[in-house]
C-alpha cells in the first residue's frame, strides 16, 4: 500500500464494525433462564409431547426434560450461540 491512510481507514472501519456488533449485542449468548422457559422452547418443536419434569444446568446452557407417555423418552434443549437446539431422545433398539 502506497498510502498509509488507506490502511488506517481500513483498520478504523473494521474496529467500528466490531464496536457496532458489540453495542448491538452480537456476542450475547443464549441462556435458559428456568425450567418453564426450557419447556416452552421444547414445546415449539415437539408440541405433542407431555412434559413431566425439567432440569436446567447451573450455567443455563442446557436442559433435560422428562417426557411422560408410553415408552422411555427424554427431551434436550441446548443453547447454541444465540439460538436454541431441541432434540427428542429415544433409546435405540438393536436387533441381534
Amino acid at each position: 500500500m502506497d498510502n498509509p491512510f488507506i490502511a488506517l481507514g481500513s483498520v478504523l472501519a473494521v474496529a467500528l464494525l466490531v464496536l457496532l456488533n458489540w453495542w448491538l449485542g452480537g456476542w450475547r449468548q443464549a441462556r435458559i433462564e428456568d425450567g418453564g422457559f426450557a419447556a416452552k422452547r421444547y414445546r415449539t418443536d415437539f408440541w405433542n409431547d407431555e412434559i413431566h419434569e425439567v432440569a436446567v444446568d447451573a450455567d443455563g446452557r442446557a436442559a433435560l426434560i422428562a417426557i411422560a407417555g408410553p415408552g422411555p423418552a427424554a427431551g434436550l434443549v441446548v443453547a447454541h450461540g444465540d439460538a436454541f437446539v431441541t432434540r427428542r431422545l429415544v433409546p435405540v433398539r438393536r436387533s441381534r
